[in-house]
């Protein structure tokens, strides 16, 4: 392959490109390194190769500061022409590498040429980057000389895609079946890797070479790694004049519940390892307080489990476009339906949970007092770097003046020692530091790794869960995070809006779609309404409300339902963003009340609490109670359970229990009955009783607050649930009122027919019963008849009708018995009078302060009878219908 390929000419092959569009995937492999012969050699190759790329970080630093004071030669002859000048290029950089990697003997025992130009060009990409600005026109900061501890990856050579054969700097070699084979015993045994694994040895002898001689023979040839089959390990063989011989670093591959189809993904095939890079990752408690990985370049995507791979293709399919406003505490999405008659819209707000919270103030907690203990050990270590603090001076002036001896302060607490200009008189890099202090910098600084992968972690996992939800096409604004790093910089590592966005920008392009970013300052989202009228509000202003359509709802989900209209002159310039006031305003109109829903509060359950995120990032915790201890224990029910039956089926005895009026849904008797609910075998409430629960609660607060004033989240507070709970046993709020108003009117009729039916055809003790059940439901279900006085007209139309068909027929329940004991009294006299009555038991909710229970039902009873005994009166009656 390699004599026909040309580079130059008619004939030239064309440059090879990176197939699948350029995905590179990149694959963890830790190495087992135990031998003390190898860890040195590897430290002593990341020094070597610290040394070739600090050298070439300082050159490129001179260079850079050289290029920006040559103003003039840059307007007279252009920026490239003083880049060339300089050497300020990729070529020039991997030739100060060279230089470097020559003029130092000593180097080449250990790195090699490859190395040294890997090393350049990741230089470069810095550079690069300061250089020339990207489409927003933004540019990195000036590339400075890095530190040893921050030197964690050498870069290696990837394979030649057309030279068979062609070494790379770091080389995998070996399979997978091999691998498995050599560790499970030929495949009668689970994989097992031992803790130090042996290192394989190069193959020997002479192999075919696949190539036939004039003879008609096969030719031989001697056997290398590239005929390795055996266990996997990478091989590195040093430099030009090394000669330790190779390198061989065994592979452990992951042996965790579900990854085998992801290392077999991955390491199955061969021909698709791009490159392999060597990484080191501090941890104080490996041999020198490093372990080292190889991490494997694939071409082509990632791994992704089944689940993932069915819910982007759900995904996928949800025509909907939705918007989302990142705040410094939290994430907004609003998304829409394409087609307004397929769906509503929906609203999720990302939010640290409480356990979060708390998690992260112990964490935070830790971390300052590592940082409390550090700076104790190098003032103890450096005391001489420190001044006395205040209380210390004070102390040994007393001392001084008592004509003691002085006393030694093993730690000051002042300020360091500094010239007049304030500048430190020792470097802190001149500073001796402890073992200790070594030990628990490294452990801080692992610490700190396996945070970072729980914050990756999670932005991944909220990630899926917002598209899944809203679908892969999304509109965000494209915010500086480095304003709010200014303004609000401890709050930002908590909730990370940065990490979230470019995990939600990840999974949206694996999905299928995109997330597109629009310029702040063109929109102004949280300055609008739907309706297009201005709203300005301050930072602190957290609510939005229009004077001129009447919207209310929260700040930052209006603005992300806004986000949902932005239009392009140039989809590909931000800065041409407009917001589409017109389809935003229609858009007001046609959901309307579905639309005021999900900007007041979310709609859709939020992400769950993170349980685990990986094996690097959350320690085990220990249990409040483990199973076996709480198996054999009595049930002691807490105020929302029922009590424990006894061996009759009796309830048991359970002082203090305080009753709960709940609605019955069984229709059996209008009188309120205190709460029992169920648990179950995890010790939740049965659904039906949550049910109740809620209608109880929200009942309460539509009477007290009206129906819009009270949102989903303070319902689910009362009941002791989120407010995205509810929606597992409502769809929302209409649901809610309407259950209410329905059921409350079914359960009048249906009582009132069950006494008809108990009542052996005798109206008097009838009409008792219909006005003493009617006061249980007129003292017991007070909110309801608010809500029902208030709020009737929200109904939808079918509920509505629904209503007054029951209502109806309970009337004229009331109407034939009456008109039984009064057969005098005209029919519409009669109805009249019915409905004078219920006017009269419905006015509870307005007495102010009622009497007792007893005396009032007496009072309510008495006038009762009394109205409808005025129907059996000779004289005309006031008003009387003729």
């Amino acid at each position: 392959m390699g004599n026909t390929r040309r580079s130059r000419g008619k004939g030239r092959v064309p440059k090879w490109t990176k197939p699948g569009d350029g995905i590179v995937s990149v694959m963890v492999l830790p190495l087992a390194v135990t031998d003390p012969a190898d860890l040195a050699r590897l430290s002593r190759l990341y020094r070597a190769m610290w040394s070739i790329k600090r050298a070439v970080q300082r050159d490129a630093y001179a260079k850079v500061g050289a290029c920006r004071i040559a103003r003039r030669e840059r307007e007279a002859q252009g920026a490239k022409a003083v880049r060339q000048r300089l050497g300020l290029s990729r070529e020039g950089l991997e030739r100060c590498a060279y230089k470097h990697l020559e003029s130092s003997g000593h180097l080449k025992h250990h790195a090699s040429k490859a190395l040294a130009m890997h090393i350049a060009d990741e230089v470069w990409n810095g550079v690069s980057l300061h250089l020339f600005p990207d489409s927003t026109g933004r540019r990195s900061g000036c590339p400075k000389v890095g530190n040893w501890y921050d030197f964690t990856r050498i870069p290696g050579r990837a394979r030649s895609h057309t030279t068979a054969n062609k070494w790379e700097t770091f080389r995998l070699v070996g399979t997978l079946t091999g691998h498995s084979m050599a560790y499970t015993d030929g495949g009668r045994h689970p994989l097992a890797q031992p803790r130090r694994m042996p290192k394989p040895t190069a193959p020997e002898g002479r192999v075919p070479s696949g190539k036939v001689t004039a003879s008609g023979v096969m030719s031989m040839r001697k056997a290398t790694w590239w005929d390795h089959a055996g266990p996997l390990a990478v091989v590195f063989t040093g430099g030009p004049t090394g000669k330790r011989g190779d390198l061989v670093l065994p592979v452990r591959i992951p042996q965790q519940p579900g990854q085998w189809a992801r290392v077999r993904h991955f390491l199955g095939d061969s021909g698709r390892w791009h490159k392999v890079d060597l990484v080191r990752r501090r941890k104080a408690s490996a041999p020198g307080g490093w372990v080292y990985e190889a991490h494997l370049m694939i071409l082509g995507p990632g791994y992704s489990s089944p689940t993932v791979r069915a819910m982007r293709e759900r995904s996928a399919q949800l025509d909907r476009v939705g918007g989302v406003d990142a705040n410094v505490s939290n994430l907004s999405i609003v998304s829409f339906p394409a087609d307004p008659a397929t769906g509503t819209p929906v609203s999720t707000e990302i939010t640290l949970t409480e356990t979060e919270r708390a998690w992260l103030e112990k964490e935070a907690k830790k971390r300052r007092d590592r940082a409390r203990a550090l700076e104790r050990s190098r003032r103890a270590t450096n005391a001489a770097q420190y001044r006395l603090s205040k209380k210390q001076a004070v102390r040994a002036a007393r001392r001084a003046d008592k004509a003691l001896p002085p006393k030694t302060v093993i730690v000051p607490g002042g300020a360091r020692e500094a010239r007049t200009d304030g500048v430190p008189k020792q470097a802190f890099r001149c500073d001796r530091l402890s073992a200790n202090y070594r030990e628990q910098r490294a452990r801080q600084a692992e610490h700190a790794a396996s945070i970072a992968e729980r914050r990756r972690h999670r932005a991944r996992r909220v990630a899926r869960e917002i598209i899944a939800a809203h679908g892969p096409v999304l509109v965000v604004e494209d915010c500086d995070i480095r304003t709010w790093y200014r303004l609000w910089g401890r709050r930002l590592p908590q909730a990370t809006p940065g990490m979230l966005i470019s995990a939600l920008a990840a999974e949206c392009e694996a999905a299928g779609g995109s997330l597109v970013r629009v310029s702040t300052r063109s929109t102004a989202l949280s300055q609008h309404c739907l309706c297009g009228a201005r709203v300005n509000k301050a930072l602190r202003d957290r609510e939005h409300k229009c004077s001129a359509c009447g919207l209310v709802g929260k700040r930052d989900l209006v603005s992300a339902a806004l986000a949902t209209f932005v239009r392009f002159h140039d989809v590909d310039d931000p800065k041409t963003a407009f917001l589409d006031t017109d389809a935003s305003r229609n858009a007001q109109i046609t959901y309307a009340q579905a639309l005021e829903e999900a900007l007041r509060e979310s709609t859709t359950p939020g992400p769950t609490p993170l349980r685990r995120a990986g094996h690097v990032a959350v320690s085990r915790r220990r249990r409040e109670t483990s199973a076996p201890r709480t198996a054999g224990r009595r049930h002691r029910a807490i105020p929302d359970e029922s009590r424990p039956r006894d061996h009759a089926g009796k309830p048991g005895h359970r002082p203090g229990r305080s009753p709960q009026p709940a609605l019955r849904a069984d229709g059996t008797s209008l009188r309120i009955e205190s709460m029992a609910t169920t648990p179950t075998a995890f010790g939740r409430t049965d659904a039906s009783t949550r049910r109740e629960q809620i209608l109880r609660e929200a009942a309460r607060l539509f009477a007290e607050r009206g129906f819009h004033g009270v949102g989903v989240d303070e319902i689910g507070a009362a009941v002791g649930i989120s407010g995205p709970g509810l929606y597992r046993h409502f769809p929302g709020k209409d649901a809610m009122l309407a259950e209410l108003l329905v059921g409350i009117s079914e359960r009048l009729l249906d009582g009132g027919r069950l006494r008809a039916a108990e009542s052996d055809g005798d109206p008097r003790a009838l009409l008792g019963s219909l006005i003493d059940g009617h006061i249980d439901f007129a003292l017991d279900d007070r909110p309801l008849i608010t809500l029902h006085d208030r709020e009737l007209d929200r109904l939808k139309d079918e509920d509505r009708k629904r209503v007054r068909q029951l209502q109806r027929q309970y009337v004229e329940l009331w109407v034939s018995v009456v008109r039984e004991l009064h057969p005098e009294a005209a029919e519409p006299e009669v109805r009249a009078a019915v409905h004078a009555v219920f006017g009269l038991l419905n006015s509870t909710p307005h007495l102010g302060a009622p009497l007792g229970r007893t005396e009032m039902e007496r009072l309510l009873r008495n006038l009762a009878h009394g109205a409808l005994g005025a129907l059996a009166s000779e004289a005309p009656l006031p008003g009387h219908l003729s």
